[in-house]
């Protein structure tokens, strides 16, 4: 996958796990200078291409600058909220951004918008889109560190990978963003006992790291969202 192909494979998971069809992603050049939107969807995809610097207002920006989620019940109120794309991001009311961080700062914005104003995520949703945000970042820093797929000769698919259940289970515990003492010590089993679960996920998806798992099991639905 292209760095395009990772903006729009994050918005449209993230969609899907806050339940709207309204999303969007903005990264941050390298020299920290200016955000971009990269990749929007639902009314933001009106918005694509728009960018900001530190100074100017915005919910993104002030996510970049804080390093902190933020929830906004009504954007249209805010005082912080851009001034460009009104037209499109005056459908959208309640609005969530999340930072997405490597090991050397904030790297992009990702959030999701509702029509409704002051809509609520519960616990658990927050739980998950924060889980989800960190998947994302991983996902995103692996790609910046120039991570290289070995190619593999072209084949037909012709169904899912065969998981069993323990890999399933494991695959989605990565997904949620948990380590592998973490997973560990929530199935009660041996870290070398994760590990190998895990060896033989990539082995079943023909993929080399945990970014390019995570990405391909989300594109073959593998993944469910934990309530």
């Amino acid at each position: 996958m292209n760095l395009q192909d990772i903006y729009q494979t994050i918005v449209h998971i993230g969609c899907r796990l806050a339940n709207t069809p309204h999303g969007f992603i903005y990264a941050i050049n390298k020299k920290q200078e200016e955000l971009e939107l990269k990749y929007g969807a639902g009314f933001y995809r009106r918005c694509q291409g728009a960018k900001h610097n530190k100074e100017e207002p915005s919910l993104a920006g002030t996510v970049w600058k804080t390093g902190r989620a933020l929830s906004i019940q009504d954007i249209q109120h805010w005082p912080g909220r851009a001034r460009d794309c009104s037209d499109g991001w005056d459908n959208v009311r309640s609005v969530m951004g999340m930072p997405l961080s490597a090991d050397y700062g904030v790297i992009a914005v990702w959030g999701v918008g509702f029509l409704a104003v002051g809509h609520v995520l519960t616990e658990a949703d927050s739980m998950i889109l924060k889980r989800f945000g960190k998947m994302a970042a991983v996902i995103l820093q692996h790609n910046a560190d120039n991570v290289k797929i070995k190619p593999r000769p072209a084949r037909p698919v012709y169904g899912l990978p065969a998981l069993t259940g323990r890999e399933e289970t494991v695959l989605n515990r990565m997904a949620s963003g948990l380590s592998n003492q973490e997973i560990a010590q929530e199935l009660r089993v041996e870290l070398s006992t994760v590990k190998t679960h895990i060896n033989h996920l990539f082995s079943k998806l023909e993929v080399h790291n945990r970014a390019q798992a995570l990405i391909k099991a989300w594109e073959l639905g593998l993944i469910v969202k934990r309530r």
